[in-house]
């Protein structure tokens, strides 16, 4: 057997030139890129949005409005008036004895002088606005004669009272303003009717 194993082909032992050898690396080949996690951007905070204030109604404007109304012989109260119609009756030769003015949306007040039969100037009525001022008297048969109306407070610089009255045998007399004498004394002669308004002070109706 020894022999067999001699006498065989000395190349069969012998490597195969051709076997190829494993390769070796190229060190300069480039070694695939081991992918970096993507590190996450912290997320830009939106800015908020300004809630929108809510709706104010702007309060609605507060128009000043004079009303007026007067107590008449033989027939008592009448009813209220504004805008200077008149209040009380003419031709008909009946006296105012009593008169009330009220006003509002004002800053003051009003204040009424009169001037009463047999009595003379008596001491002013003077009211709030939204309260009743009056002069006179109801059921004493006494004549108003003549009468001085004015604002209180703040507004009497900012408006104005205008007046006139009906007297008896004279008709109606010029207008009025801001506490002036509207009527007359010492003749024994009752006013009858009377007209009041509230102006601004550059004499302009106030529109209600």
């Amino acid at each position: 057997m020894l022999s067999d194993l001699l006498s065989a082909d000395p190349d069969a032992v012998k490597e195969d030139p051709k076997k190829e050898e494993p390769k070796k690396e190229d060190p300069k080949k480039e070694k695939p890129k081991k992918e970096q996690p993507k590190k996450e951007q912290p997320k830009k905070e939106q800015p908020k949005k300004k809630e929108a204030a809510p709706k104010v109604n702007p309060k609605p404007k507060v128009i000043p409005k004079l009303i007026y109304k007067v107590c008449v012989q033989n027939k008592g109260e009448m009813p209220e008036t504004e805008k200077g119609q008149i209040a009380g009756t003419t031709g008909q030769a009946l006296r105012i004895e009593a008169l009330s003015v009220m006003v509002t949306g004002i800053n003051g007040g009003i204040s009424i002088t009169p001037h009463i039969q047999d009595k003379g100037w008596t001491q002013p009525s003077i009211a709030n606005a939204g309260q009743w001022a009056t002069v006179g008297s109801k059921g004493n048969k006494l004549r108003i004669e003549c009468v001085k109306i004015a604002l209180t407070g703040p507004a009497a610089n900012e408006y104005s009272i205008k007046y006139k009255t009906h007297v008896a045998q004279k008709g109606w007399l010029d207008w009025k303003y801001d506490g002036q004498e509207a009527g007359t004394t010492g003749k024994a002669l009752a006013i009858e009717a009377i007209q009041i308004m509230l102006t601004t002070k550059d004499g302009k109706e106030i529109a209600a």
